[in-house]
């Protein structure tokens, strides 16, 4: 009321008789006027109140009355009577809190990451490792006290090394970044640090370690560069570490490149390895599969394509461990040869196993289910790296 003039203390309601209170009509006016332009700046909420209700009532929405691509989920989730219980038991902001969650992650001096069931803790520490920073400034030639840690309540008691540190000017390291060495690790002869690496990738589960990436030429090393000419080849390699598993055979089942580092329904895909293992790259282009060096290690040469040319690229894969001597229709690597047809990496004289690449590879539901129970499925990105023009 102050903001349109009125005197607050002259507002009265309407009277039991109908009279019109003391506001007036100019008021009236402006209060109308507010309530229109409230309604028109925030109309999109209406316009989304049935995705907000799903999210505020997952258990009372009609699963029939939401868009189909949900459906599902929503009628698992109501059928789950621990998350039942606990929407019943909770606010809505503890109910879709995720299980290890903690609020480290936004202290600017102390950070909390978790792989598998290990929590590994680091933070800039007060001047007796009593607790964290007071102070993220800290003048030249001064002492910054950082700790690390690692939570293992279900391991035998670990040693934490600091293998590696620099410091930069950037959350994320990339080839072109500013570094400084403060903690090094030559390490072996053929290592390199694939966690910094924006072209190597990690990716651990269970005990198996994943790793996928740009390779140079002859696959000895990390790529140098992430630009490629159209038209060129980029090695790609992928391997599986299996300490503690029987030898596993590596598989590429599914790739496809995007201009996202996240796959969604809208995104703009260019697939190069689909239907269970089949290169599609390879009935057009020089792509292939080349020679394995050891069965838990695949290499791709694939050679450029003229999607998303210039821009920044991530190739999306689904990485397989598997048994070496259950290859079949949806257990594969098959590529294209000129002048042979379809032809399988591993054993050319079982190379009908990729005949189905012209059709539909069916796959075996029950085993399929059984091996990502087993942790032998990973998904994983590699990237950006972009094509460029040969005269650019």
């Amino acid at each position: 009321l102050e903001r349109v003039g009125v005197d607050w203390t002259r507002a009265v309601s309407l009277a039991t008789d109908g009279a019109p209170s003391m506001i007036g009509k100019k008021a009236g006016s402006k209060i109308s006027e507010l309530l229109r332009e409230f309604e028109w700046r925030f109309q999109v909420f209406g316009e989304l109140e049935t995705e907000f209700a799903v999210f505020r009532s997952p258990f009372a929405v009609k699963a029939a009355d939401l868009p189909v691509d949900i459906q599902l989920e929503i009628i698992d989730l109501q059928c789950d009577q621990d998350l039942k219980d606990k929407f019943a038991s909770s606010d809505l902001g503890t109910f879709y809190r995720p299980k290890d969650w903690y609020a480290t992650i936004y202290d600017p001096v102390f950070k909390t990451y978790s792989l598998g069931d290990l929590q590994f803790n680091i933070g800039l520490m007060n001047d007796d490792f009593s607790g964290p920073a007071e102070s993220t400034r800290f003048p030249l030639g001064s002492i910054i006290p950082i700790m690390a840690s690692v939570v293992q309540e279900t391991h035998q008691p670990l040693l934490l090394l600091l293998e590696e540190c620099v410091a930069a000017t950037t959350p994320e390291l990339y080839p072109e970044s500013t570094m400084y060495p403060i903690i090094t690790n030559k390490g072996p002869k053929d290592w390199y640090a694939t966690i910094y690496d924006p072209v190597f990738k990690t990716y651990s589960l269970g005990d198996l370690q994943f790793n996928i990436g740009l390779m140079n030429d002859d696959f000895s090393g990390p790529a140098e560069s992430t630009r490629f000419p159209l038209g060129s080849i980029i090695p790609i390699m992928a391997s599986v570490v299996q300490e503690t598993h029987q030898p596993l055979l590596l598989l590429l089942e599914e790739c496809v490149a995007a201009t996202t580092p996240e796959l969604y329904p809208e995104s703009t895909m260019y697939p190069i390895i689909t239907n269970k293992g089949c290169l599609l790259e390879s009935v057009s282009s020089r792509s292939k599969f080349e020679p394995r060096q050891k069965s838990s290690e695949i290499r791709l040469s694939l050679q450029t394509f003229t999607f998303a040319m210039g821009e920044e690229v991530f190739i999306h894969c689904k990485l397989l461990a598997w048994d070496p001597n259950g290859l079949d229709s949806t257990k594969k690597a098959c590529h294209f040869v000129e002048g042979h047809g379809w032809e399988l990496l591993d054993n050319l004289a079982q190379s009908n196993l990729c005949d189905c690449c012209e059709s539909k590879c069916k796959s075996r539901r029950q085993r399929s289910v059984a091996s990502e129970k087993h942790g032998m499925v990973q998904k994983a990105v590699i990237g950006p790296f972009t094509i460029t023009d040969v005269y650019s």
